[in-house]
This record gives C-alpha cells, sequence and structure tokens, in this order.
C-alpha cells in the first residue's frame, strides 16, 4: 500500500514538472513567433514578448528565451543592450553557435571591432564543417 501511494506521488511529481516544461515551451514558441514576425512589433506586441520571454526562461534552464530576447533587442534598434543579453549566453554556452552569431553581428553594428572579430572567431571554430562538393 505504501508503495502505491509513493508511486502516485511521484507520478504526480513527474505530471506537474512536465506540465511546467510544456508551458516553457509554449512561451518560447509564442514569443518566437513575435520576434520573427515580418513586421514591426508594436509598443504592446514587444511587451508582450518580453513577458513570454521571461515567463519561458523563468522554469527552463534552456538558454534560447536570452536569445530571443537579444535578437528582440536587435530588432528594435537597441543593440549595446543587445550585446549585454547576449555575451552571458555566448559565455556559458560556449559551444553554442547562435548567441555567438549574434553577438558578432552586434558588435560589428557597434563598432566593437574586438568583440566581432573574437566573436567571428568562436563561431568559425564551433560551426560545423561542411564537405566539399
Amino acid at each position: 500500500m505504501a508503495a502505491r501511494i509513493l508511486l502516485g506521488g511521484l507520478a504526480l511529481v513527474v505530471a506537474a514538472v512536465l506540465a511546467v516544461q510544456l508551458r516553457a515551451e509554449q512561451r518560447r514558441t509564442q514569443a518566437e513567433s513575435y520576434v520573427f514576425a515580418s513586421r514591426t512589433l508594436s509598443t504592446a506586441e514587444v511587451r508582450r514578448t518580453e513577458h513570454l520571454l521571461d515567463d519561458a526562461g523563468r522554469f527552463t534552464p534552456d538558454s534560447r528565451p536570452e536569445v530571443l530576447r537579444g535578437i528582440l533587442l536587435i530588432r528594435q534598434g537597441r543593440h549595446a543592450e543587445a550585446i549585454r543579453v547576449l555575451e552571458p549566453v555566448a559565455a556559458d554556452e560556449p559551444d553554442n553557435i547562435e548567441p555567438w552569431a549574434w553577438l558578432a553581428q552586434e558588435a560589428t553594428e557597434v563598432g566593437d571591432r574586438a568583440l566581432a572579430a573574437h566573436a567571428r572567431a568562436r563561431q568559425r571554430a564551433i560551426s560545423p564543417a561542411v564537405p566539399a562538393p
């Protein structure tokens, strides 16, 4: 009997964890649709996207919400802020090519040649090899 109760409790915990992860993924997906929209976002949409990214990042160790936050800032022309968001992500995940690519672009945009060169070098170092035709 105790084993059944323990197993039932464990099942509830697992279900709760999966529900939280599903919610975070749904929020990230919604935010992504705003970030990559082909039109300029309204102020309300930017705030909504920031809220979705906050919510998505709160319940997952995934860095994707912060990368999306950086891209959102880029789309708003807030390049220095985008760099401040992307740098820690790149440092925390040195083998994740996406923040390095965005960081290289933004460092070039603001004229930080040293950071741009570093980010491009790191991006090249972790890029998958492309076979010759």
